[in-house]
């Protein structure tokens, strides 16, 4: 899966995730913690990318209630913040 990801970003050098993309977004890692019967199962993943053009109060008003309202229709239990 690592091959099937591409990364370009202004201000992070790509050459660590481009090797692994466990670092950024350790899907592999969460696929093995399922298998091993650590955790349940995985959702979706969300991506968001900083410097939004709306500020904190977009992302307060808008961005962060979206994805608390999609990882409740999923019925997560817990999130993995992976910043990058």
């Amino acid at each position: 899966m690592t091959g099937e990801l591409g990364m370009v970003h202004l201000h992070v050098n790509p050459t660590d995730v481009l090797a692994d993309h466990n670092v950024a977004q350790p899907t592999e890692v969460l696929a093995e913690l399922v298998t091993e019967g650590r955790v349940g199962a995985a959702t979706d993943h969300v991506s968001v990318m900083g410097y939004q053009r709306g500020g904190l109060e977009a992302w307060r008003a808008s961005t962060a209630p979206r994805i608390v309202d999609m990882l409740r229709d999923e019925r997560s239990d817990g999130v993995v913040l992976a910043p990058v």
